[in-house]
């Protein structure tokens, strides 16, 4: 078992698959990440999201590389699609645990405030 506690639920540990990765997510939270992410799919096809964004990352605004494919962006907690972001992008929200209050300590920290 992975040490921590599911970052949904923040209740129940992190599941551990049969290949020994941790997915970051309890069981439940797991199954409902992967519904949600196919409900998303469903309700904002790829190629017409990514056009209505211009071709570019839905947070950085850069565009849309040769052989890149962007992430679903979705809040973690309600499920909500908040758009497509490039690979960068959602490494740094996640790096940063999608909080606001950490993002904008990282943005003072780079402005030397």
């Amino acid at each position: 078992m992975a040490k921590g506690l599911c970052a949904r639920c923040k209740t129940a540990p992190v599941y551990v698959t049969p290949g020994g990765n941790a997915s970051g997510y309890c069981w439940n939270c797991r199954k409902w990440h992967q519904q949600t992410l196919q409900r998303i799919k469903k309700a904002y096809p790829y190629v017409p999201t990514l056009r209505s964004q211009g071709f570019a990352c839905a947070l950085c605004k850069e565009p849309i590389g040769e052989n890149e494919t962007f992430h679903y962006d979705h809040d973690h907690i309600t499920g909500e699609f908040r758009g497509l972001i490039c690979h960068l992008c959602n490494l740094g929200l996640g790096g940063f645990r999608d909080s606001p209050r950490i993002l904008f300590a990282a943005m003072m920290y780079l402005e030397g405030v």
